[in-house]
């Protein structure tokens, strides 16, 4: 592999992986989550929609009855209302327990998108310098340090690389992330006599 596409390839997989964890990848995998509960054709979470409805229209019917002068209306539906309650309960465990069947495999897929790569470049490419010092640059042991472990001397070897990268790219985030504070609003020089 050439050191220039092997440059860009860590570059792109470094920015992914910062870019995963500053968004957080729970985040991700909710936005996923959301996004399949938009379009899916899941009949669970139809039915749990159609009761959570009908719910709502039983808790405004029985919100209008006065239970001391429609007792036996009153008391029918706040029977049906506990019901409903309780299917809507058993329903949504039934849900929680396949989103997290259903969160397991993209974690792992967002993961693996970024090691997988990562340790076969790390493996196959570690003695491949990403670029050359100048001859003579610097002193021989910043040389030995900078192409470590199997780089050709004079190079910059593929951790470090991955290393220098890393540091860069954790400022440039922070530096995002604490940008949009807000400063405090500076004090007033008028004095304020309690009478």
């Amino acid at each position: 592999m050439e050191p220039y596409s092997l440059l860009l390839s860590i570059l792109t997989l470094l920015i992914y992986s910062s870019l995963l964890s500053h968004f957080g990848k729970q985040n991700i995998i909710q936005s996923i989550w959301l996004i399949y509960l938009k379009y899916s054709s899941n009949p669970k979470l139809k039915q749990l929609n159609k009761l959570k409805t009908t719910k709502k229209a039983v808790f405004i019917e029985k919100s209008s009855i006065s239970p001391q002068d429609q007792y036996a209306k009153w008391t029918k539906l706040n029977r049906k209302f506990d019901e409903l309650n309780k299917s809507i309960d058993s329903l949504e465990l039934e849900i929680v327990e396949f989103k997290q069947n259903f969160e397991k495999p993209i974690s792992l897929l967002l993961s693996s998108i970024y090691w997988l790569p990562m340790v076969w470049f790390r493996i196959f490419n570690r003695k491949i310098g990403v670029f050359w010092l100048p001859n003579g640059g610097f002193p021989y042991y910043l040389e030995k340090l900078l192409s470590w472990p199997s780089a050709p001397i004079g190079s910059i070897g593929l951790s470090q690389w991955c290393f220098l990268i890393n540091a860069f790219l954790s400022g440039v985030l922070f530096i995002i992330k604490n940008f949009n504070v807000e400063l405090p609003e500076k004090p007033t020089n008028k004095i304020t006599t309690v009478e």
